[in-house]
């Protein structure tokens, strides 16, 4: 009898975890860059980024997901009962609760990191929000990295897009060994 109350502990422990993590994904990653997971979580997203028109930030996540599984649930205690929806009842308004809490960070970032090998060359990349294809009608940013007698230079070659990098973080690679550059931007000696 013991062990299965510490079992139960530990399933609800693991909820409470599971939901947490779950939380800040959605938070700080998923809402951020526009993402849509799965399921009324996802929903709720949609929801946010269409009524913020409406309502400065749209309708909060936390508040979505509750009133979208209300109905779930009373549907779900009349149909099967009370010990149907226990865990799942406990995880939902969990999520919700974390959502709540849990402070919007945004960590999609808006700075671009590049590996750079030793050697001579250009790279042109092109920025653009990755789901509109607002590109094909210029809608993109493109930026040339150019590596020539150990120097890399970074132009911007075209600022079409609203959301540019605020900077270039750029990864060293030789010998093995990788270095970070200290500050967005800069030229860097990569031979």
């Amino acid at each position: 009898m013991r062990a299965n109350v510490w079992k139960e502990l530990e399933n609800y422990f693991l909820i409470l975890l599971g939901t947490a993590l779950m939380a800040i994904a959605i938070q700080w990653i998923f809402d951020r860059v526009g993402l849509i997971t799965g399921g009324f979580t996802g929903l709720t997203i949609i929801i946010r980024n269409l009524t913020e028109a409406l309502l400065p930030g749209g309708i909060p996540l936390w508040l979505t997901n509750i009133v979208l599984n209300i109905p779930i649930f009373l549907y779900s205690y009349i149909r099967f009962g009370k010990n149907y929806i226990g865990k799942t009842g406990f995880a939902t308004i969990l999520l919700s609760v974390w959502l709540y809490l849990i402070p919007v960070i945004d960590m999609s970032g808006d700075d671009y990191m590049l590996a750079v090998y030793p050697g001579i060359g250009n790279y042109i990349h092109y920025q653009d929000d990755g789901e509109s294809f607002a590109y094909k009608k210029g809608g993109y940013n493109a930026y040339v990295f150019s590596q020539n007698n150990g120097r890399l230079q970074i132009k911007d070659a075209v600022k079409n897009y609203e959301k540019p990098y605020k900077g270039f973080y750029v990864k060293i690679c030789r010998d093995g060994v990788t270095a970070l550059s200290e500050t967005p931007g800069e030229y860097l000696n990569a031979e």
